[in-house]
């Protein structure tokens, strides 16, 4: 497993996804809690980490093409980097950052979602009184 896979893993279990069926009342307010914890992003933020995310977008396509070339499922990190005319290292820290873009990004769209439906939810309650 890849260090952005555990942390993957990581963030899953700390958020509740361990549980099969519906979440309980305090998983969710606890996963809601801990969504609240990461900062929104401003306007360049975003624009800076969907460029990056895009990016990965495009690595991966890249990745899948590559793969099929090859008659693999997955090529090596050495193999996709040099498909990608990449110097290994540089381009295992990049993915990183590209990785770590994606998640912050999700994240972010998270909070998004909640905000969005406590706004809905307190707007049809009020209407309805």
């Amino acid at each position: 497993r890849t260090a952005t896979a555990n942390r993957c893993h990581d963030e899953e279990w700390r958020f509740g996804c361990r549980n099969v069926g519906l979440p309980s009342d305090s998983d969710l307010s606890y996963y809601l809690q801990s969504i609240s914890e990461f900062p929104l992003l401003s306007r360049e933020a975003e624009k800076r980490v969907t460029a990056k995310v895009a990016a990965l977008n495009q690595l991966e396509l890249e990745r899948t093409y590559l793969a099929e070339k090859l008659g693999v499922e997955n090529p090596s990190l050495q193999q996709w980097a040099s498909f990608v005319r990449a110097p290994i290292d540089s381009f295992q820290d990049e993915l990183h950052a590209m990785h770590c873009a994606r998640d912050r990004l999700v994240t972010a769209n998270l909070r998004l979602v909640v905000a969005l439906s406590k706004k809905y939810f307190n707007s049809c309650s009020s209407s309805s009184s």
